[in-house]
């Protein structure tokens, strides 16, 4: 999308579930990760630290077991979707989803074993979207 000052931005959806991204996780953010996420978003932009800004949190009924302290007691939260922007979400971790299986924990990237270039080709051209209301395909956002 672009901004009234014609710079693109990227939105992306947090927590709406599954996903191949997941990490053989549900996909699901919990509310006090997602208020975390919000908070510190917002405290890096104050400090002019460039990083995502989280656009906003909606909190569901639906409700998901988590282990807050890693203890084994494990409690139902409530589920939030965060929307958030970045002027990119391409990061270094975006990289270590081919990381080849670790011998020590035997954890590996979701995309271990696939080549870096074939993820990484060119994306397509952008083509103009009669219904995007801008004439480069892009959503305008005031």
């Amino acid at each position: 999308m672009l901004n009234d000052a014609g710079q693109r931005w990227e939105l992306q959806i947090k927590g709406g579930g599954m996903t191949p991204y997941s990490r053989r996780g549900d996909g699901r953010k919990v509310l006090r990760s997602s208020i975390r996420e919000f908070l510190c978003s917002e405290a890096n932009h104050a400090l002019g630290v460039p990083s995502t800004r989280a656009a906003s949190c909606v909190t569901s009924a639906t409700r998901a077991v988590r282990d807050m302290f890693y203890t084994g007691d494990n409690k139902e939260e409530r589920c939030t979707v965060v929307a958030r922007v970045a002027k990119t979400f391409l990061r270094f971790g975006s990289l270590e989803i081919f990381h080849a299986q670790d011998p020590l924990t035997g954890r590996e990237g979701a995309s271990a074993g696939l080549a870096l270039a074939e993820v990484c080709a060119p994306p397509a051209p952008r083509r103009p979207r009669a219904d995007a209301g801008g004439a480069d395909g892009a959503a305008r956002v005031g």
